[in-house]
């Protein structure tokens, strides 16, 4: 069994599909097809069952993928030592963030990291999400930090989960939702929603929101960040925002920060490219792996 099979088995678990698989593998749908077919002849067991929506894996699937995973991780970690070994690492670490809002979430990981590497230095680079994504294509950054997975990646960049986001609402500050220090569906009923014209970051959270109950009367679009506490307050409306981005809003004088009655989040992530990952962004990304899973199992 090689590596390689389980790489495109985890590939094609988190798809759901044999083609986009195929297509971010960069490998054709049949010798995909061929890999996962003589992965379950080795096992003698069917692991993907093929459904209207795509495939999605057998109850043994789900604990080959567990396992395919933690293999993977292993072997990384070895070939990783192994290069430290030959040659401690060393070189520069390109990261393309937003600002200092994901500093709670980049900055122990860059520590964790640091303190391990010491002689690779870190270069930041302060972008808006889709030059994040444009710089990660032609190769200008390492890793970007992405609130959304992109529709512009071209299926060349993958993500990886950093955090789980709580989602609030950006409301004027004498509200009674803003008095209270929550908010309910009737709170939002008579009020505009303020969204960005980022559409990826913009529909995911609409639509966690409204699924939620939490419908507005209608919607209002503003092209920077910047202008949104002077929207809502002059409008009576208010703006979905993740915590991350929250902090801007804590020093105005218009509006508040308000939690939802109930709790709603988001995925946090880092890209990088799928192809030809630097040894330093792999070692980058096995740290933020790990951290993630101590402060799950914390």
């Amino acid at each position: 069994m090689q590596i390689e099979y389980l790489r495109e088995f985890v590939a094609v678990v988190d798809e759901g599909s044999m083609c986009h698989a195929a297509r971010k593998l960069f490998i054709t749908q049949s010798v995909l097809s061929k890999h996962m077919q003589n992965l379950e002849k080795e096992f003698d067991s069917q692991l993907f069952m093929r459904t209207a929506t795509g495939i999605r894996p057998t109850p043994l699937g789900h604990k080959a993928y567990s396992a395919f995973c933690s293999i993977i991780d292993e072997y990384d970690d070895f070939c990783m030592q192994a290069h430290d070994d030959r040659n401690h690492m060393s070189g520069q670490l390109s990261i393309g963030i937003l600002g200092a809002d994901i500093d709670r979430y980049l900055g122990p990981c860059i520590h964790d990291f640091s303190q391990a590497n010491p002689n690779v230095s870190i270069a930041y680079k302060t972008e808006k999400p889709q030059e994040i994504v444009a710089d990660l294509l032609e190769n200008r950054l390492d890793i970007g930090f992405a609130p959304q997975k992109s529709l512009e990646d071209k299926g060349l960049l993958s993500y990886q989960v950093i955090a789980e986001d709580p989602i609030k609402f950006v409301m004027p500050k004498d509200c009674p939702a803003a008095v209270r220090g929550y908010a309910v569906p009737e709170d939002i009923a008579d009020k505009t929603l303020v969204v960005h014209t980022i559409k990826e970051s913009t529909d995911l959270l609409n639509e966690l929101v409204f699924s939620a109950g939490f419908l507005p009367k209608g919607t209002t679009v503003v092209d920077e960040i910047e202008v949104v506490a002077t929207t809502v307050g002059n409008m009576d409306a208010f703006f979905i925002a993740p915590d991350f981005m929250c902090d801007r809003f804590l020093s105005s004088s218009r509006v508040s920060v308000v939690e939802l009655s109930v709790p709603l989040s988001v995925p946090l992530f880092l890209a990088y490219r799928s192809k030809g990952t630097s040894p330093i962004a792999t070692a980058f990304l096995k740290c933020a792996r790990r951290r993630d899973v101590r402060e799950e199992d914390s």
